[in-house]
């Protein structure tokens, strides 16, 4: 009798609690060389690469999302995602011994979904389609930056309640710093390059520009970016930290002879698409680092512009040309004859 209750308890349970989370499995398959897969562990060393994990068309639709544990926090920013077949595109073909085979034309599947994966987290999630999850085709993770790490633990498809208890459980480990990737750029305009053998930028056209295009990752943890040059600058410039909402985050305007620059991000930096540098045309700029910050670590490394000769932009005095520059709205340098709206000494004013 005691058994036929614990099985009763059990059922009613499940009946409040929905569905039992599905296992998935946790072998990721890499896409080429800049992927590397051993074992449960996945290393990136470029930015965009990506390892999948197939599914061959199962149905979710009892599901909310995928969710990824992981056996040590993350390292980098990354993103998984999911895909769906479109049913339209079913073709069926029959093996040697006359058994159907189902399979769909993914190149023509546009049903997708994609989550984030900050750096330090220990549970990610992507939410299914309910729409197309009846055919989920596979998910996958890829690297936003080079020098991308994760180790897989488990994979599983189960309900937002069960995602939200793991991450109670495996809350996010924020690193002081994520390094934005040198060896490749993926955001420009106006002729602007960069030049990976040597980590520099050269603008093409005037106040052009070339940087880090992220799509989309959670920057909420940290207070602002932060460019360490090479060699003192030889123009102005400015770092322009852009979310995917279209806010911006401070000016970023940086003088000549600069070595350090801060630039703090945007409102809406959960949601960082995009990093960039704009300058005069012809300005080069080389990069000994780039990184996002948390307040903290900027506080305790005292990190603050800088330029040469100097502890910080706080100590340029007030009759310099670098505290005097004038500034119109597109960041590009104006004269005193200038009118309109202008910047000047970090103020808006209006010059008639």
């Amino acid at each position: 009798m005691k058994k036929f209750f614990t099985l009763i308890s059990a059922l009613v349970a499940f009946a409040a609690t929905g569905t039992a989370k599905q296992a998935l499995p946790v072998a990721f398959n890499p896409w080429g060389e800049t992927c590397v897969v051993d074992g449960n562990s996945l290393t990136f060393s470029a930015a965009w690469a990506g390892a999948g994990n197939w599914l061959n068309y199962i149905d979710l639709t009892d599901y909310d999302c995928i969710v990824v544990k992981f056996a040590e926090p993350t390292e980098g920013d990354m993103q998984l995602c999911t895909e769906y077949a479109d049913p339209t595109t079913k073709i069926v073909e029959i093996d040697g011994d006359g058994n159907e085979i189902i399979k769909y034309d993914l190149d023509k599947s546009k049903f997708s979904t994609m989550n984030q994966i900050p750096a330090g987290s220990k549970v990610v999630k992507v939410d299914l389609d309910i729409d197309h999850a009846d055919l989920t085709a596979q998910f996958w993770i890829q690297s936003k930056a080079a020098n991308c790490k994760c180790v897989i633990a488990e994979c599983y498809a189960g309900t937002e309640e069960e995602y939200q208890a793991d991450l109670a459980d495996n809350p996010i480990e924020v690193p002081e710093t994520v390094a934005l990737t040198l060896t490749d750029l993926g955001s420009g305009w106006g002729n602007s390059t960069y030049d990976a053998a040597t980590q520099t930028v050269t603008i093409g056209d005037d106040w052009s520009g070339k940087g880090w295009w992220l799509s989309d990752v959670d920057y909420s943890h940290y207070a602002a970016v932060v460019v360490e040059f090479a060699e003192a600058t030889a123009a102005n410039g400015k770092i322009v930290v852009e979310s995917n909402d279209g806010s911006n985050g401070d000016a970023g305007l940086f003088e000549p002879n600069c070595l350090v620059k801060v630039a703090a991000l945007a409102p809406g930096a959960d949601h960082t698409k995009q990093v960039y540098i704009q300058g005069p045309a012809a300005t080069q700029y080389k990069i000994n680092a780039a990184y996002v910050a948390t307040a903290e670590y900027i506080a305790a490394n005292g990190i603050a512009d800088k330029y040469a000769g100097t502890e910080g932009i706080n100590d340029l005095k007030a009759d310099t040309k670098a505290n005097s520059a004038i500034y119109n709205l597109a960041g590009q340098r104006v004269n005193a004859a200038y009118k309109g709206v202008v910047i000047q000494n970090g103020h808006k004013m209006i010059k008639k």
